[in-house]
């Protein structure tokens, strides 16, 4: 995971996420190589929740991205909740 989030750091826009700077130079490194699985996750979900709109996420939404449920063949899932996982597979292609 380390190295794969390094590598997507320089894809970051302060101006994208709507965070400054200094917003954006106090959540990079987003993992750190010393850091636990844990702290690994941390620091991703830090990340989703606090960009702006519309790229940041509510708690519940950036918990529900990185650790979703079995959604792919739920038939009686709704339809908003189907887009979110959608879009986070979406995200993981990246």
């Amino acid at each position: 995971m380390f190295s794969r989030m390094k590598a997507l750091e320089g894809l970051l826009k302060c101006e994208k996420l709507g965070l400054s700077e200094e917003e954006m130079s106090k959540i990079l490194s987003i993992v750190d190589a010393t850091s636990s699985d844990s702290g690994a996750l941390d620091g991703v979900l830090e990340l989703l929740i606090r960009g702006r709109y519309p790229f940041g996420r509510s708690l519940p939404e950036a918990v529900m991205m990185m650790i979703p449920e079995a959604w792919q063949n739920d038939v009686n899932m709704e339809p908003q909740k189907r887009a979110l996982y959608g879009l986070s597979l979406g995200m993981d292609l990246l």
